[in-house]
């Protein structure tokens, strides 16, 4: 990698020195840890100390999509990775979007059966150690769980919202005795709400706020204490 640095940088630079310079440079490494060894960190610093007038800096591959998420407008976004959940998707959400979502669902309680679990406290958004990227999709998806709310309220199935979630709480402890961490696991429950794979924004909003229904009553991720819920 320290290679890579020096050889990447000597090659910006003398390709820019001949249209206005460089004033800024960013080696972005993928490594999964997000570490850098002694030996690159040295090669950086090198260049630093050369160039004191130029930025010069080194972001992990976590650092470089957090730039992407919140720099780029969502337009940007939509035509490099496709179509995804916005606010303005969650708000625009109708009931029949909703009821696709949890008829989907009824299906898979067949296959696991229902785990007992207390009624957790809003305070677990917090308490759970989720990236920035799962909180938000977890808050965006809470902004029309009234809608959920009423489905169940004037359902005649009056069972159907605690069968669901008992299915909710079924995958979830199958998916933790894999030792997934939690933001892992929050991807494969949307995955587990999906209708299908090609799913639409509207239809992916739906799964958000169902999820986010689910998350905030009943026994999926971890609890806060009672002493931070007094």
């Amino acid at each position: 990698m320290s290679k890579k640095i020096s050889e990447n940088f000597e090659t910006a630079r003398t390709w820019l020195e001949t249209r206005g310079g460089m004033a800024e440079w960013i080696f972005i490494y993928g490594d999964i840890d997000g570490a850098m060894g002694a030996e690159s960190a040295g090669a950086l610093n090198k260049l630093k100390s050369e160039y004191p007038s130029m930025v010069i800096q080194a972001w992990n591959r976590d650092r470089f999509w957090e730039e992407i998420y919140i720099h780029a407008p969502i337009d940007t976004l939509k035509h490099r990775f496709g179509s995804d959940v916005s606010r303005q998707d969650i708000i625009r959400l109708r009931v029949p979007e909703i009821l696709n979502v949890l008829s989907s669902l009824q299906t898979r309680l067949l296959r696991h059966s229902p785990a007992v679990g207390g009624i957790p406290d809003m305070l677990k958004l917090d308490f759970n150690d989720f990236d920035r990227f799962t909180r938000d999709d977890i808050a965006t998806g809470r902004l029309r769980t009234d809608l959920v709310e009423d489905i169940f309220a004037k359902s005649e199935n009056i069972d159907k919202g605690q069968e669901i979630a008992e299915s909710f709480r079924a995958k979830y402890q199958e998916l933790a005795a894999q030792m997934m961490d939690p933001d892992t696991i929050y991807a494969e429950l949307l995955k587990f709400c999906s209708i299908s794979e090609a799913a639409k924004p509207v239809e992916r909003a739906a799964i958000f706020t169902v999820l986010a229904y689910f998350f905030d009553r009943c026994d999926i991720f971890k609890n806060p204490p009672e002493s931070l819920t007094v």
